[in-house]
């Protein structure tokens, strides 16, 4: 893949002069001979001068050198990371994780049967499927994602999908209202024992936490009829 010099060098508004003058501050040699070599291809920067180029673009050397994911292909990329993982099965700890983060976000989200009711074939080749999953994670579609992707490899988008729903589930969960509730009763329940410590104030309290752990039972089984 042909480096990224050249792309680099346009966006900061450069010409091989400049760059070549930047390289100099740095205790790099070359003239814009060379900087034109370098962006052809026909002349492959050392170490030293990928390094130099990596500390004026402020970018990692990989990304220079032209490694890594394009900024157009991460959106699909991101879509068949997240059909490919809930569906495959591979032994792999970032693999897993990622995958079980998925089925959870589905689950808050109630559509785990829908995603069931498809196949990793399905769900990237048909209008439905594609817009089904970008749909419910809409989050990861976004221009800064792509951003921060751009130039890295699979594993570490792999790593970044999963960072990004843990953090909507840790949110999703903290502004569950079942959540909310239980956490008040529990603090009271806490706050009985401590305080007061014996049956008269304790009894009732958790007598209390039992009813709400119930009306919540009775609320979830009408939901599944």
């Amino acid at each position: 893949m042909k480096n990224r010099i050249k792309e680099l060098r346009k966006k900061n508004s450069y010409t091989q002069e400049d760059l070549s003058k930047l390289l100099k501050n740095e205790g790099i040699s070359a003239n814009r001979t060379t900087i034109y070599r370098y962006e052809s291809g026909a002349r492959v920067p050392s170490e030293k001068t990928w390094k130099g180029l990596a500390k004026i673009f402020d970018v990692p050397i990989n990304y220079i050198k032209g490694n890594g994911l394009q900024y157009d292909e991460i959106p699909s990329k991101i879509l068949s990371e997240l059909i490919n993982t809930y569906y495959d099965d591979f032994e792999d700890i970032v693999f897993t994780t990622l995958k079980n983060n998925i089925k959870y976000w589905l689950i808050t989200k109630e559509v785990k049967k829908i995603a069931d009711s498809l196949d990793s074939k399905s769900s990237l080749t048909t209008d439905y499927g594609k817009l089904f999953w970008k749909n419910v994670f809409s989050f990861l579609f976004k221009p800064n994602i792509f951003k921060i992707a751009e130039g890295q490899n699979t594993i570490y988008l792999q790593c970044k999908m999963n960072s990004l729903i843990e953090q909507k589930l840790k949110k999703e969960i903290s502004n569950n209202k079942f959540v909310h509730n239980f956490r008040e009763k529990d603090a009271k329940l806490m706050q009985q024992f401590y305080n007061c410590n014996n049956k008269y104030t304790f009894i009732p309290a958790i007598d209390d936490l039992i009813n709400y752990f119930q009306y919540y039972k009775t609320q979830i089984q009408r939901e599944q009829k």
